[in-house]
Parts: structure tokens; C-alpha cells; sequence
């Protein structure tokens, strides 16, 4: 005879109806099968699905994905994609700053940021993850010397490579108040839905909000 299943199972079967599956597909596609509704201020994609009003932080939500995928890169000893500059870019940096950013080449390099010691307080960066190759680098490169002196950073020190990563995925993510078309919108709802954290940026912040039609309706005084 066919196995019996366990009484918690029976029970959730039992329990379960077709709005609960509904529910279980809406939390696994919650932002992909949400449908756009506009851009506020050029800063929050405005959404509804599953009765529900959403509003996206269209900056946190890309820097979530950025974060991802440089991170898998690095959890896989895969350096992730980069590109070389054809006339690679030469900065000075402070004394401390020069101090750190020197420690740091090889462990950079790894993140596909490849810069040199040009000697003195010069640096030459050659090439930089493709995620950020349309960035200013040196803005970049003073964040992350600032973040690793008050970090107290060591060669390989994978937290101090992490909060690089970090860094490097804000500088990379769409800006607030940048318009995007509909079909960007909602690539970036795909691609965010698709994290294993889309809930928050990698700074702790939240990528969305939502507001359930009933909470709308009680502010509203509709219903009590």
C-alpha cells in the first residue's frame, strides 16, 4: 500500500487552497508579475499585484542586485566580468589613503579592479568590473581607501572584501532621480525578484514598500 503521509502534511494539504497557492506563487514572483504603474520623481517605480501597492527605491534595488552578483562572483574564486580601459587612468591619492589603496591591489584585483602602484602617490587603474564601467573610478577608490582605514583592513580579509563589494555595487546601481522606460522598470523588478535578498539593500535598507488594498481601504476609512 501506498505510504502514508505524515498528519503535518495532511494538514497543510487539507488547509491549503487555491488563493493559499496563489499566495505562495506571489511571494516567489512578487516584483516580476507585479504590474508598473509609473516612476515617481524619477527615484520609485510605483507598482500593484496580489492587492497590494508597491513602491521601489529604484537606486536600493539595483545596488541589491549588483551586490549579488559580484558576491557570487567572489564566492565561486571567479573574478567577476571586467574591462580594460584604453587609456587606463592615472590619480594621486593622500598619504593615507596611499597606505591603504597599496596593501590592497592583489585583493582588488580578484574583485576585477585592477590598479597599480605607480610609485610616490600615484596609482594607474588599467582595468574595472564591467558593472561599474561607466563610473568615475577615483570617487570609488577614495571610498573604499576611507571605509578600509576605519575598517582596519589585512590582506584576504574576506568581512574588509565584502564591504568593498558593498561599495562597489552602490557605485555601480541607477541613480535616484533617473528616468527609466517602462522596459527598464521591469527588468529591474525581474532581476530583483530573482535575489536571494530582495527585501533589502547591502546596506540594511529597505529596496521596497508595500501597502495591502485592506490597509489602504481602513486609512481611507472605507471599511473598519
Amino acid at each position: 500500500p501506498p505510504a502514508s503521509r505524515s498528519p503535518e502534511i495532511n494538514d497543510r494539504l487539507t488547509m491549503e487552497t487555491p488563493d493559499s497557492r496563489q499566495a505562495r506563487l506571489w511571494e516567489r514572483r512578487k516584483l516580476a508579475d507585479a504590474r508598473i504603474i509609473g516612476q515617481f520623481n524619477n527615484t520609485y517605480i510605483i507598482c500593484e499585484g496580489n492587492d497590494a501597492l508597491m513602491v521601489v527605491d529604484q537606486h536600493a534595488a539595483h545596488e541589491r542586485i549588483a551586490y549579488e552578483r559580484l558576491a557570487a562572483a567572489r564566492k565561486n574564486n571567479a573574478r567577476p566580468p571586467s574591462q580594460k580601459l584604453m587609456i587606463p587612468e592615472t590619480f594621486d591619492l593622500g598619504y593615507r589613503e596611499t597606505a591603504v589603496i597599496s596593501q590592497m591591489t592583489d585583493d582588488l584585483g580578484t574583485l576585477g579592479l585592477e590598479i597599480e602602484h605607480f610609485g610616490g602617490n600615484t596609482f594607474v587603474v588599467k582595468s574595472v568590473p564591467t558593472l561599474i564601467a561607466d563610473r568615475e573610478i577615483k570617487p570609488l577608490i577614495l571610498e573604499i581607501a576611507e571605509a578600509m582605514d576605519a575598517f582596519g583592513y589585512s590582506p584576504g580579509l574576506g568581512a574588509a572584501l565584502d564591504q568593498c563589494i558593498i561599495l562597489m555595487a552602490c557605485h555601480s546601481a541607477i541613480r535616484a532621480r533617473q528616468s527609466l522606460s517602462m522596459n527598464e522598470m521591469k527588468a529591474l523588478l525581474d532581476q530583483l525578484d530573482q535575489c536571494e535578498n530582495p527585501r533589502q539593500c547591502p546596506h540594511g535598507r529597505p529596496t521596497f514598500v508595500e501597502w495591502p488594498l485592506r490597509t489602504l481601504e481602513k486609512n481611507f476609512k472605507r471599511i473598519v
